[in-house]
């Protein structure tokens, strides 16, 4: 039984993993040229970017990070507020009681920039008035 190749960005291991001398060994990756590393990369436009599967909503990583009163990281809350805002668009599932409950007890708790950053990345995805809009 053959394994598929892993994805580029992930780390295999051997079946050596227990050994004390392991070594990850990460997949080999194309050589890119002292020239295509030199040019600029363009952002598509906004036509070409929904056109070839560029996200419309981005926050950088470490936004999307937090440290929690523990000191473990966890997902930012109004990430987490529009994964369940969009999650299960146009199915009997979408806006779930569990998912208004989540809202309703984090929304107190959404800096200004928190509920802009939310209201923005939900409308920009959302074909029509989210129900969340109203209260954000």
């Amino acid at each position: 039984m053959s394994e598929a190749p892993a994805p580029a960005s992930s780390v295999m291991f051997s079946a050596a993993a227990t050994s004390s001398s392991f070594q990850p060994t990460l997949p080999e990756t194309p050589a890119i040229s002292k020239r295509q590393m030199s040019q600029p990369t363009q952002r598509p436009a906004r036509r070409e970017a929904e056109e070839f599967g560029e996200p419309r909503v981005a926050m950088p990583l470490a936004g999307c990070i937090r440290q929690s009163g523990w000191g473990l990281p966890t997902v930012a809350p109004e990430v987490i507020l529009f994964f369940k805002a969009t999650l299960y668009v146009g199915t009997k599932n979408h806006l779930r009681p569990r998912d208004e409950a989540d809202f309703a007890a984090l929304l107190p708790l959404l800096t200004d920039e928190q509920r802009a950053w939310l209201r923005e990345a939900v409308s920009s995805v959302y074909v029509g008035e989210h129900p969340w809009l109203r209260r954000l």
